[in-house]
């Protein structure tokens, strides 16, 4: 019994091994999602609109400004369509400045 348990030990960790360590083929996995490649550009983007007149609750507030952050998408920089894809996510809002 001494001889099958000299043998087995070494063989159970063996294969305990290679499965924590993804089987037989080599597995990557990626530990954040994002893009594989390069990553997309990133602008922020201030647009104003001064002379603008928002009324709200029977107050007038003049002028309004809106805080953008617009990531472009790297594919449709790079190819020769000169549509572009971006997108944009409003990050401040502010009227009556």
């Amino acid at each position: 019994m001494g001889f099958l348990r000299g043998r087995l030990v070494p063989a159970a960790l063996a294969v305990l091994l290679s499965l924590a360590c993804g089987g037989a083929g080599a597995r990557v996995e990626r530990l954040l999602p994002g893009p594989a490649g390069r990553l997309n550009p990133i602008y922020d983007f201030t647009v104003s609109y001064p002379d603008t007149v928002l009324v709200i609750g029977g107050l007038s507030y003049r002028g309004l400004e809106i805080g953008l952050e617009i990531e472009f998408d790297d594919a449709t920089l790079r190819d020769d369509d000169p549509a572009l894809g971006a997108e944009a996510r409003v990050e401040q809002v502010l009227a009556g400045g």
